[in-house]
């Protein structure tokens, strides 16, 4: 009993902070109206993760669901584009499975961890793994929030849904190209920790992230200069 309580506690915690994580790293705004939201997401999630790892032992299906979930929330709640959800997620949930990675190699080097952590759902070792990736994430996230970093070109949502998105140029072929690589990687993922490869999950989680972070710090550039280049149009006209 108190183990699937900790397990439902953890995996609550979890869901919170890689949300939390992922608004912070792309700036967006929690508004107060959206707080009931994410709790019933929150609770939601840990109930189909708890029904996944626990009860059913589907365990290889649990990350890529709950990325679909995480999109289709931000589309339909916090009213963001499906292309910049699912860029933004692909990008979050692969730097949080790179930051698991690199606490089980610390720890992996300690004689904490075994290997076999990745087959368990519970137990004191997957507990460990779990709490210390849950508290990098917010203090990661606490962390963008103190010092105002992280990416601004998603605008504020609700965004709009009428104004037509050609795939076609770029930057949002660019989006597209690098959630594929990100859903690529989710999948991925359950293959590698089905085998047991965490080296494996970390290579590709680091390629991932790494991408991602270096086309948002660009994107980030460009709209900078976009507006600067804009500001001075409106100087020479007036």
């Amino acid at each position: 009993m108190l183990t699937n309580v900790g397990f439902l506690a953890l995996s609550a915690l979890e869901g919170l902070g890689i949300i939390l994580f992922t608004l912070k790293l792309y700036m967006l705004p929690l508004k107060p109206w959206h707080f009931k939201q994410v709790t019933v997401l929150v609770i939601c999630m840990t109930i189909f993760s708890y029904l996944m790892r626990v009860v059913f032992d589907l365990s290889v299906i649990d990350l890529p669901l709950q990325y679909i979930f995480y999109v289709l929330f931000s589309r339909y709640v916090f009213g963001i584009r499906l292309h910049l959800a699912s860029f933004m997620w692909g990008a979050s949930l692969s730097a949080y499975a790179m930051l698991q990675m690199m606490i089980y190699y610390c720890y992996d080097i300690l004689g904490l961890l075994q290997v076999d952590v990745f087959k368990q759902s519970t137990g004191a070792q997957i507990t460990l793994l779990q709490s210390s990736s849950i508290a990098l994430i917010y203090m990661i996230s606490f962390f963008l929030k103190l010092t105002g970093r992280g990416f601004s070109f998603i605008a504020d949502p609700p965004h709009d849904f009428f104004a037509p998105t050609d795939f076609s140029e770029s930057p949002n072929m660019q989006y597209v190209i690098v959630t594929l690589i990100s859903i690529v990687t989710i999948v991925s993922a359950v293959f590698l920790l089905a085998n047991v490869n965490p080296l494996g999950l970390l290579i590709v989680s680091l390629f991932t992230f790494t991408i991602s972070y270096l086309f948002s710090k660009r994107k980030d550039a460009k709209d900078a200069m976009d507006a600067i280049e804009a500001y001075r149009q409106r100087n020479k006209k007036s």
